[in-house]
């Protein structure tokens, strides 16, 4: 199936049209509202935007190249979810735009996902749809490179599994990886992974993650990996990335650094923030990390210090700390020099 050609096309595909495909590519879904976001810029007016979108989007479906995912079970008052047709596959491999053999069948069955994986990669767009054009729109910053796909990013990593209280290799799928350029006063690049954590699950599940990643960039694997070479392992210092946690709460971002504190070496890899705070303000002052929680409690009731892990301890909420914390943190824009721990969001391009 994969070696058929694709017949001739009744649209004129445009370099935009290729951006659009293989976002959708990398994606696995998106709303109209992510895509105008992303590829459609040619108005201040965000409604003339996304009406460009859907006009190009109606062009692309005739033909097959994009798709709308459950048309049949969708609601009218819910968004219509694209996905990547497989004549947008064949026209993005015989364009040359894709690296490797991946067969149509791999990328169909990303589309095959329960209403719970489908709003979770919905949500991932969403930051990426919120960070992409704002990063893009100030001078001297551009992203490289924005995917959400883990498949291309994925990896092993020790981390210690506190209820276990015992170390674990195992593999990671963040949700996504991005790199911006900053081009003044020097080139330098910032990386990222992105997580986005909207589930009940316990905290302690986001610091088993930040040691996971800590392990990662200290081993030297993710320096090799970047740089497809082992002997770049030795000079992992030189590859340095931070870790953007996106949370559904203040709360559950200050029970996340709390425990970062306590039981992992985590202080300033990770940078978190609520989604509500990143929709309205992406690259505002709302970026917090382990450290600035530190800073903001000592030498005070909620103060930080390090104990032995107990399974069995139950959460008890703490509105007080989390009203207090709110009203003394030091908030972080994500576009600033910040103060680096070793591993750091930028470095001198190779």
């Amino acid at each position: 199936m994969d070696s058929l050609p694709i017949r001739k096309l009744k649209v004129d595909l445009q370099p935009r049209d290729f951006d659009l495909l293989l976002g959708l590519y990398h994606s696995r879904v998106m709303w109209r509202e992510h895509i105008a976001a992303l590829y459609f810029h040619g108005s201040m007016d965000p409604n003339k935007n996304l009406e460009s979108a859907k006009k190009r989007l109606q062009d692309l479906q005739k033909d097959g190249l994009v798709v709308e995912l459950r048309a049949r079970a969708r609601r009218p008052y819910q968004y219509a979810v694209y996905h990547i047709g497989v004549r947008g596959f064949r026209a993005l491999q015989e364009h040359g735009k894709l690296d490797g053999n991946l067969r149509w069948e791999k990328v169909a069955r990303r589309a095959e996902v329960s209403e719970k994986t489908l709003k979770h990669e919905l949500t991932v767009i969403t930051v990426r749809s919120k960070l992409e054009p704002e990063i893009n729109a100030q001078a001297g910053f551009v992203v490289e490179e924005f995917s959400t796909w883990p498949v291309f990013y994925e990896f092993k990593a020790r981390y210690y599994d506190f209820k276990l209280r015992r170390h674990h290799i195992a593999p990671f799928a963040p949700d996504g990886f991005f790199q911006i350029l900053s081009e003044q006063p020097t080139p330098r690049m910032h990386r990222f992974f992105l997580e986005v954590d909207l589930t009940k699950e316990s905290h302690v599940i986001l610091a088993q993650k930040a040691d996971g990643y800590q392990n990662y960039y200290r081993s030297g694997d993710f320096a090799a990996q970047l740089k497809h070479d082992t002997g770049a392992r030795e000079r992992y210092k030189e590859y340095p990335f931070r870790v953007l946690m996106v949370v559904e709460s203040a709360e559950r971002r200050n029970n996340a650094a709390d425990f970062m504190l306590r039981f992992t070496s985590t202080k300033e890899s990770v940078l978190m923030t609520t989604l509500d705070e990143l929709k309205r303000d992406p690259l505002g002052a709302i970026y917090v990390s382990p450290l600035d929680y530190y800073e903001a409690t000592k030498g005070t009731p909620y103060e930080v210090t390090k104990e032995e892990w107990h399974p069995n301890r139950k959460y008890v909420r703490n509105v007080a700390r989390d009203r207090f914390v709110e009203g003394v943190i030091h908030k972080n824009p994500l576009l600033v020099e910040l103060k680096l721990a070793p591993m750091a969001a930028s470095l001198l391009t190779p």
